[in-house]
């Protein structure tokens, strides 16, 4: 049980996480102030520290649901930006990784390709493992999307 509470309080972060990037909002200085606004410290256990996944990665890379992409492949990553090649096809977006709970899970957002359900960009989510100069993503159960990488 503990595991599965993890596992979906983790997601809900990254679907909110995601739709952050997505809008682009950030917070903006000079405005008006909420007089009601409190500083909330959040216990370092349910605390979701950003990973920086930077650096150029190649190996085999799948991406199913609503968009199909496969073949030897690179994934780009700098700062919050990402591009994938493979099969002869391109897409950039944005990616945003936080780790809780022991494992790091992904969102990226493609808005070049439309997703077939939403017509809005495309959404992906995998789990991420970075060791050394190696990336592995593997699909996220239950997502619609999901994106595969060794």
């Amino acid at each position: 049980m503990k595991k599965t509470s993890g596992f979906y309080l983790l997601m809900v972060g990254v679907v909110l996480s995601a739709a952050v990037v997505v809008s682009g909002l950030t917070p903006r200085s000079g405005g008006p102030q909420n007089s009601n606004s409190s500083t909330t410290n959040v216990p370092a256990d349910v605390a979701e520290p950003q990973v920086d996944l930077s650096g150029t990665y190649t190996g085999g890379l799948a991406l199913t649901g609503s968009h199909e992409m496969s073949g030897a492949g690179t994934i780009t990553i700098t700062g919050n930006q990402v591009t994938i090649e493979a099969g002869g096809m391109t897409h950039n977006g944005r990616i945003y990784a936080v780790t809780t709970r022991g494992y790091t899970g992904v969102t990226m957002y493609f808005p070049d390709v439309p997703d077939s359900a939403t017509k809005a960009g495309l959404v992906v989510m995998a789990r991420a493992k970075k060791k050394g100069d190696r990336l592995t993503l593997t699909p996220v159960p239950n997502a619609r999307n999901n994106a595969s990488f060794r």
